[in-house]
C-alpha cells in the first residue's frame, strides 16, 4: 500500500473513533441516566418508610416526644406529685411564734427583760409616796388613799366600819371625813405593796394589825423596815408570800409587842422547822402559826433525834 492511501486511512479510522466516542459520552450524562432523582435513585421498596421519615416519627413534637407519664409538667412538677400531702397541715400560729422566740434566745431575754422592767416601774408607780395628799389633808388620809388605791382596805381607830375597795378599784369617799384619825387595822392582802409604799404607812403609830397574805412584792427589805411598827403592832400576817427568806424573817426579832405571827406556806425558807423554833425565841409571847409545813418538820425532826 502506498503512503497517501495509508495516511488516508488512517484518518478515516481516527475520525470514526471519534464519533464512537462521542457517542458513549452521551449515553452516560449526567442529566438522563446519572441523575440521582432518576436511574441512580434507589427503588421505592428500599426507600425508608414514612414511620421513619424526619418530618414525621423523628419529629419531637410527634411520635418522639416523651410520654405523658414522665412528662417534666405532670408527674414530676413539684406542684403534684412532689407537694407534701394535704393531710401534713402546717402548725398553728402560735407554735410557729414561739418557736421563732426560741431560736431567738437573746431575744427573748431582751423581751423578759423589758417585760420586768414595765412591770417594775409600775410597781413603783403605784407605791410613790402621797405626799401632796399628806400636805393637804394629813398623814392619816393620804395612808387611807393609799391603801384604797391599792384595793387594800382599813378600819380607823375607834371606827367599826371597815373602808375596802372592790376589785374594780372603786371606794367609798367618806374616809375623807375622817381627818386626822389614825389607822388601827389593814388588810393589804393579795395586793402589790412593797418597800417603797410603807413610806405612806410608817407614821401610823396606832397600828396594831398588818395582814400582807399573799403580796408578791413583800420582801426581806419590807419586813427589815416593819421596824417602825414595834411599839403598836400585835399581829401580822406573812404567810404565802413567794419572796421571803430566812433572812428577812430574822428581822422579825425587833417587833417585841407581836402577840400573833403567821409564816404558813412560805416557800422561800429552808428548814422550816428550825426557823419556827428559832421565831418562837426571838419572840416568846408570840403564838406562830405555820401550816403547811407538817411533812418537812416531821421529817427534820427525825433527823435531829437519829
Amino acid at each position: 500500500m502506498s503512503a497517501p492511501f495509508m495516511s488516508l486511512y488512517r484518518c478515516c479510522q481516527r475520525s470514526a473513533l471519534l464519533v464512537v466516542s462521542r457517542r458513549s459520552l452521551s449515553s452516560v450524562s449526567p442529566s438522563s441516566s446519572v441523575s440521582p432523582s432518576s436511574s441512580v435513585s434507589p427503588p421505592s421498596s428500599v426507600t425508608p418508610p414514612s414511620s421513619v421519615s424526619p418530618l414525621s416519627s423523628v419529629s419531637p413534637s410527634s411520635s418522639v416526644s416523651p410520654p405523658s407519664s414522665v412528662s417534666p409538667l405532670s408527674s414530676v412538677s413539684p406542684l403534684s406529685s412532689v407537694s407534701p400531702p394535704s393531710s401534713v397541715s402546717p402548725p398553728p400560729l402560735h407554735t410557729r411564734f414561739l418557736l421563732y422566740l426560741t431560736q431567738r434566745f437573746y431575744d427573748v431575754e431582751m423581751l423578759q427583760n423589758w417585760n420586768f422592767l414595765q412591770r417594775w416601774k409600775k410597781v413603783q408607780k403605784r407605791n410613790t409616796y402621797y405626799g401632796y395628799a399628806q400636805a393637804n389633808y394629813g398623814s392619816d388620809i393620804a395612808a387611807a388613799y393609799y391603801i384604797l388605791s391599792l384595793k387594800g382596805g382599813f378600819r380607823f381607830v375607834g371606827q367599826s366600819d371597815w373602808f375596802i375597795a372592790d376589785q374594780r378599784g372603786k371606794f367609798n369617799w367618806a374616809f375623807l371625813d375622817h381627818k386626822n384619825t389614825p389607822l388601827e387595822e389593814v388588810n393589804m392582802n393579795y395586793t402589790g405593796i412593797n418597800y417603797r409604799g410603807l413610806d405612806n404607812l410608817e407614821v401610823q403609830k396606832s397600828l396594831r394589825t398588818l395582814s400582807l397574805r399573799g403580796c408578791p412584792e413583800v420582801d426581806d427589805w419590807f419586813l427589815a423596815r416593819l421596824h417602825v411598827f414595834e411599839d403598836s403592832l400585835e399581829e401580822l400576817d406573812i404567810s404565802h408570800c413567794p419572796r421571803i427568806t430566812t433572812g428577812g424573817l430574822a428581822a422579825l426579832r425587833n417587833l417585841k409587842g407581836l402577840k400573833r405571827l403567821d409564816v404558813s406556806s412560805l416557800p422561800g425558807i429552808s428548814s422550816p422547822g428550825v426557823v419556827i423554833i428559832l421565831l418562837e425565841e426571838m419572840l416568846p409571847k408570840c403564838d406562830v402559826t405555820a401550816n403547811g409545813y407538817d411533812h418537812t418538820l416531821r421529817e427534820e425532826l427525825k433527823e435531829e433525834h437519829m
